[in-house]
């Protein structure tokens, strides 16, 4: 009797385990991950809602090997916002981002850094509290840091005018108007700020002093914002003692002009924000001025006929005349006046070996015709 019962119960347990077996056991188009069933409708081996898109990171699991999902989007840091901006406007990466001090009045500008290099600035955050998550961080972050300028220019100017005053005779009845306002913009569908600051000196309606601070803030990413000043062609002389109606008309005309440029330049940042940046290219026949930087490449081969292009970034001097001299069969022509950021492309029909060069400066560079 005992055997019969010790028999029933090995045929129970055996029949659970069997149970067991087939309930673990997935049917196509589910593959078995662990002690679970999942779907692989491409038949990859991956389970379908662990397989990732292009945007995200992607990791294995330490537990199924398998990719899972982490939804934090890749973001360029600090050093490749850096290097993206010079390779999309600076061919040689000529402008170094060097640290910058900021004056400091209530201890908010020590949540980030300040780094910059020519018309570019990059304000970067310290602490992952201070990150600009989303839209609402981003824009009270500018309102922040645009009420501050306010407070602090106000206080600016008037002790301006003041230590005016005590030092200069002809600083009698000037009045401190400031004029300045924040535009909320968009930029290739993400929210920036257009930033105004009018530092008007008025002696009785003619023009004392001027200042002028004129930026685009982009919102780059969750650690950093860039600011866009106006471009190098941007330049104004005003005239102390003219009506100051008259020179403000004067400047917002030619920053209505200016306003294309920064908004083209801001949509090149945002780009490469995106870690979509657009490199700039130059052609085999392109060469670049640097001035006491010499050229950028020293040598060039044109077949004759074909142009040179040759550009002025020095910005030391508004416009450079180029000399251009051929030893056998002798041979010299100078280049028509290049302005500062402009080119200009200049045809060469004779062939032989020409060596060109700006006088004042010791750089020089070859052109070979063939």
């Amino acid at each position: 009797m005992k055997c019969k019962y010790l028999l029933i119960f090995v045929l129970i347990l055996l029949a659970s385990c069997n149970r067991q077996v087939a309930s673990t056991q997935c049917d196509a188009p589910m593959i078995k991950v662990g002690s679970e069933c999942c779907t692989d409708s491409n038949k990859n081996n991956l389970c379908d809602d662990l397989e990732l898109k292009n945007d995200t990171k992607t990791k294995e699991s330490p537990i199924t090997g398998q990719v899972i999902k982490d939804d934090k989007p890749e973001y360029p840091k600090l050093s490749e916002i850096q290097s993206d901006i010079n390779k999309t406007y600076y061919p040689l990466k000529r402008y170094v981002f060097n640290n910058t001090d900021e004056y400091n009045l209530t201890g908010v500008w020590n949540i980030f850094n300040v780094s910059g290099a020519d018309r570019f600035y990059i304000l970067t955050m310290k602490k992952e509290h201070n990150y600009l998550d989303n839209e609402k961080n981003f824009s009270n972050f500018i309102q922040r840091m645009y009420d501050l300028r306010v407070k602090n220019n106000e206080v600016w100017g008037q002790s301006y005018i003041d230590s005016a005053q005590q030092t200069y005779y002809d600083w009698e009845d000037v009045i401190y108007r400031y004029d300045h306002n924040l535009i909320k913009i968009n930029i290739l569908g993400k929210p920036a700020f257009l930033e105004k600051h009018y530092e008007i000196f008025d002696q009785k309606g003619l023009l004392k002093d001027f200042w002028l601070e004129y930026r685009i803030n982009i919102w780059c990413t969750p650690e950093s914002v860039v600011l866009i000043y106006p471009s190098d062609k941007f330049w104004f002389i005003y005239t102390i003692g003219s009506f100051v109606e008259t020179e403000l008309k004067y400047v917002n005309g030619l920053l209505k002009k200016e306003n294309e440029n920064m908004y083209e330049d801001a949509e090149k940042i945002m780009r490469l924000c995106n870690s979509n940046p657009e490199y700039l290219k130059f052609s085999s026949n392109e060469i670049v001025f640097y001035g006491m930087d010499s050229f950028h490449p020293t040598e060039i081969k044109i077949k004759a006929g074909e142009n040179i292009r040759l550009h002025n970034e020095n910005d030391y001097n508004n416009a450079e005349i180029f000399t251009f001299i051929r030893q056998e069969p002798y041979k010299i022509f100078i280049s028509g006046e290049i302005n500062y950021t402009t080119y200009t492309d200049i045809q060469i029909n004779e062939t032989g070996n020409y060596t060109f060069f700006a006088p004042q400066y010791a750089g020089r560079a070859s052109v070979i015709v063939r």
